[in-house]
């Protein structure tokens, strides 16, 4: 076994996923066929997949045991982080991976048919203008950023990303923003805020067998 395997089934151990070499298998595939694609298109942030296993996979399958079933939008997928690992824990979903850039689909359409991976919908568009009002059970984010959201402070930013998602996908919705320790920022503003107002949010902290440094998930409400 090498070291990205054995990392792999520590993860899944750290999260308490049931032991299965099916899927075990299926995330060292995705792994590979990610950085494979990853040397030529640059499509994530890192170019380690020891470190990607024990940041990203960690963080995303951690998040899973949060997250409702049904038909989930995660926004700005890049590489399918974390759509695509959520889709393989959650069997019976619906992930829609929405990604304004062209490599990113390309790879994620390529990765759907390769590995297998039915219940994953690749999608290129812009999160602004994605209006598909359907039965989505949620939304969930991770470090999705642009030229407007990188200008203001973290709680304006979750507000702003909430706001589009109240008026193009509907309201009632949870939004998950998986992030670091600038979720910290909102605490004063959760404090402030009654479950009965609108731009409600709660935070949970996301451990890491591996990392010092706090990761959160933020959620918020259309």
């Amino acid at each position: 076994m090498n070291k990205v395997n054995a990392y792999i089934n520590e993860v899944m151990n750290f999260v308490e996923l049931k032991k299965s070499e099916e899927l075990a298998n299926l995330m060292k595939k995705y792994v590979d066929m990610l950085f494979s694609w990853h040397e030529i298109h640059n499509i994530i942030s890192t170019r380690d997949p020891i470190y990607f296993v024990k940041r990203d996979m960690c963080d995303c399958l951690n998040m899973c045991k949060y997250l409702p079933d049904g038909k989930l939008l995660d926004v700005g997928t890049g590489g399918g982080i974390p759509g695509i690992l959520i889709a393989m824990i959650k069997k019976k979903s619906q992930i829609i991976l929405l990604d304004k850039k062209e490599k990113p689909i390309r790879f994620l359409e390529q990765a759907k048919l390769k590995l297998r991976i039915e219940n994953i919908t690749p999608v290129k568009e812009t999160f602004e203008n994605y209006k598909v009002k359907s039965d989505l059970s949620a939304i969930v984010l991770k470090n999705f950023s642009n030229k407007t959201l990188t200008k203001m402070d973290y709680y304006q930013k979750v507000i702003s990303i909430t706001k589009t998602a109240r008026e193009n996908l509907g309201t009632n919705l949870p939004v998950y923003f998986l992030t670091g320790s600038n979720a910290l920022s909102l605490r004063k503003y959760i404090e402030e805020k009654s479950e009965n107002e609108k731009n409600r949010l709660s935070l949970t902290e996301i451990k890491s067998p591996f990392f010092q440094n706090r990761r959160y998930l933020v959620q918020s409400w259309t």
